[in-house]
């Protein structure tokens, strides 16, 4: 077949080998192509991280179409009207393939190429490998490496997303990995998980769903972990160097079976070959869905972005043309005059629509392009109209608008950052609310969509101001779980919850209660009890809380004994090495205290950590 690839030209040499002739374009030389102008046998649009190429024509060509949606997680708002132009669409992550309505969507994960991503039979001499950005909104990211590398040896690369490592060079440091970590954004099957694999380490990743355990068996090929046992299952399989080798094995040769690149565009055209290559039936309806597509990535991506507007006013109006009775092409036309600043042209657009139909949202809409266009009374009816209680000046006014969007479904479109000036998401009404409220009900909203990262950040701030309320507490304590910041959750949750009601809190583990009560019982000055709840807890985090309880008890040598078990699980934790500084500084023993601060210094620099050394050393 005569083939042409446009945007990620992972599937070009596979294709080639498979005897096709392969025609790459990726870039202005995808977006400005016109696929009416080819006369082969398939089109492949391979979806791509950076600029994303829409090319023309792909609701007009003869030849079959075929899109593959890949970072669906974050651009699932664009995708799925985008695919609707496609005859095939196969979907990288498979909780996802429900939520693209379309008669021909398939599940087609992620692969490798086996010439890049290979084990380059190198020494396997660092403990634990990651490979990925680091950065402020990575949080959970951030919590898991930093909670291993208090225990573990942990090399960390790539954390610059302006800096990206070199696919060869990533495959050698993959190489000289036992354990390879892998963490996913938004609960996707990341190319990472592949890349591990292929590379013979052992693959220790979150236990997500969208299908991991069809691909992979946990404990045999591949290991998940989660909030739980992340700390146990590094430990264990590093210890464990058969067992690990054994699955570290496994996993390759699995990858290697099924999960190459030639394999899946095997797959890929199998799925064509048994459908006859045959088209969909076109509809006027892919006008509304090329124009909401080529708008929402003008709006997320600047690059080409006055050019997809000038296209996407194209398909509203042709669609206006061809459905007079559906007034969304109106609405998306109106929005990218607004975004021009062309008012009057906005609302005479949108005008008829609100005069025709008794819908709130258009009202809403519609009071915003009055407000831009310098017309506050005129604004202040048409929210009225829409059923809004307050006008635009009141300080909640935007947390009104937001409940309404949410009444509609409008909730939020993830990744998708408007750079427009009408909210069309309940999400941007509540971040562009400057009071508490506005910021709790954002909270909420990333909470109910299991956005925990977003979510804690918002929680935190407005915790600092509602300090007694009992419920939001305990939502910022589940946030802290779930992003493996459990020590934040325990001193949240030891101030508000009374001990009868731990065992409810169903987002912790039972040791985690355990340590939870025992906490409690500190704060009330319970020592005994405190030491008693966490005495058969084989863990660092339970050493160190008991050795914490001795301390208050004056006890020294039992506070000593605890800190130095915490210690031996925790030895690249300067805090451990501190604690021993104080309990040996207590016992008197001067060069034993100078000593342990020395060491907390070499793991990590501080004045406050200095000074004691110094006093230590001098009395020593």
């Amino acid at each position: 077949m005569n083939i042409l690839l446009l945007g990620n030209v992972h599937f070009k040499d596979s294709l080639e080998k498979l005897g096709h002739r392969v025609t790459a374009k990726a870039g202005d030389h995808a977006e400005m192509y016109d696929l009416t102008h080819f006369d082969g046998d398939l089109i492949i649009l391979h979806e791509t991280l950076g600029m994303r190429e829409l090319p023309h024509g792909v609701e007009r060509t003869d030849v079959p179409t075929v899109f593959y949606s890949v970072d669906v997680h974050l651009n699932l708002y664009w995708h799925k009207e985008y695919a609707k132009l496609f005859d095939y669409v196969f979907v990288s992550q498979k909780d996802y393939v429900d939520m693209f309505e379309h008669e021909q969507v398939y599940w087609l994960p992620w692969s490798i190429n086996p010439d890049i991503f290979r084990d380059y039979g190198q020494e396997r001499s660092r403990d634990i490998v990651f490979v990925g950005t680091i950065d402020a909104q990575r949080i959970k990211r951030k919590s898991i490496i930093d909670a291993l590398k208090k225990r573990f040896r942990v090399n960390v690369y790539g954390t610059d997303p302006h800096q990206r490592i070199a696919r060869k060079k990533m495959a050698r440091l993959f190489s000289q990995a036992k354990i390879i970590l892998n963490e996913s954004i938004y609960g996707e099957i990341n190319f990472r998980t592949f890349e591990a694999l292929a590379c013979g380490g052992m693959l220790l990743t979150e236990n997500v769903a969208n299908g991991l355990g069809e691909l992979f068996i946990d404990g045999e090929e591949i290991v998940t972990f989660d909030h739980c046992n992340l700390i146990e299952k590094a430990e264990y399989y590093l210890h464990n160097h058969k067992r690990r080798r054994e699955i570290a094995q496994q996993g390759m040769h699995k990858l290697f079976t099924f999960h190459t690149v030639q394999r899946r565009a095997q797959e890929m055209l199998g799925v064509l070959y048994d459908k006859k290559f045959k088209k969909r039936q076109r509809d006027t309806e892919e006008f509304i869905h090329f124009g909401k597509a080529l708008y929402f990535t003008a709006m997320k991506f600047p690059r080409y972005r006055n050019r997809r507007l000038s296209r996407a006013a194209f398909f509203f109006k042709k669609s206006q043309t061809c459905r007079p009775s559906d007034y969304e092409s109106a609405l998306y036309l109106s929005l990218i005059q607004a975004y021009r600043k062309e008012y009057t042209k906005a609302k005479n657009t949108l005008r008829p629509w609100v005069n025709k139909q008794s819908d709130s949202m258009l009202q809403v809409i519609f009071g915003f392009l009055e407000l831009e266009s310098g017309c506050p009374s005129e604004a202040e009816s048409s929210f009225k109209k829409a059923g809004l209680e307050t006008g635009y000046a009141d300080l909640n006014f935007m947390i009104q608008v937001g409940k309404l969007y949410e009444q509609h479904g409008y909730l939020h479109d993830i990744g998708l950052l408007h750079d427009g000036t009408i909210p069309l998401y309940a999400m941007q009404c509540y971040l562009h609310t400057p009071t508490l409220k506005g910021i709790l009900c954002a909270a909420n909203l990333h909470y109910k969509l299991g956005m925990l990262e977003a979510a804690s950040m918002l929680y935190e701030s407005v915790s600092k101001h509602i300090p007694g309320r009992k419920a939001l507490h305990i939502k910022l304590a589940r946030t802290y779980v779930y992003t493996y910041r459990f020590g934040l959750a325990i001193d949240v949750l030891q101030k508000i919850v009374p001990l009868n009601e731990v065992e409810h809190l169903d987002f912790l583990a039972q040791d985690q209660k355990r340590i939870l009560k025992s906490a409690i019982r500190m704060n009330m000055q319970d020592y005994k009890g405190a030491i008693n709840e966490i005495i058969s807890i084989k863990s660092d985090e339970a050493y160190m809380r008991i050795g914490h309880a001795y301390m208050h008890l004056n006890d020294i040598p039992n506070a000593l004994f605890y800190y130095q078990k915490a210690c031996n699980k925790r030895s690249f934790d300067p805090e451990v090495h501190v604690l021993l500084g104080r309990a040996y500084h207590r016992l008197v023993n001067m060069p034993y205290a100078a000593e342990r601060l020395q060491h907390s210094l070499s793991l990590k620099e501080d004045s406050f950590i200095r000074k004691l050394y110094t006093i230590g050393h001098n009395a020593a």
